[in-house]
């Protein structure tokens, strides 16, 4: 079994805060690799709800807030959890809908 060899990042996902409804909306495209670390940014100035199926309130974050998931933090084979290719991340607004900023998603992977 190769052990990774690199960290890599794939580009950031945002959605501006224009497009952030009371309904679950896609933030940018699908991962494409095994993500290893996720970091969830709201930089908008409500609540929000994030999801990984579109469905479910998953991730609750405040304005300003973060969240990061080391699933395989202390890890040095590729064995363990991992966000899988090609999952989308959703948000929503909680309650009173967004006027500024947007929210962001960074993907680390190992290549």
């Amino acid at each position: 079994m190769a052990y990774p060899k690199r960290v890599r990042l794939e580009a950031i996902r945002t959605l501006a805060f224009g497009a952030i409804g009371a309904g679950y909306t896609a933030i940018g495209a699908s991962t494409t690799q095994q993500s290893r670390v996720v970091k969830l940014d709201n930089a908008t100035n409500v609540a929000v709800f994030f999801s990984i199926d579109g469905l479910l309130d998953q991730i609750w974050l405040p304005s300003g807030g973060f969240f990061l998931l080391d699933l395989t933090a202390n890890k040095v084979r590729e064995d363990g959890f991992f966000i899988e290719e090609g999952t989308f991340f959703y948000v929503r607004a909680v309650g009173a809908l967004p006027t500024s900023g947007g929210v962001y998603i960074t993907t680390v992977y190992a290549g």
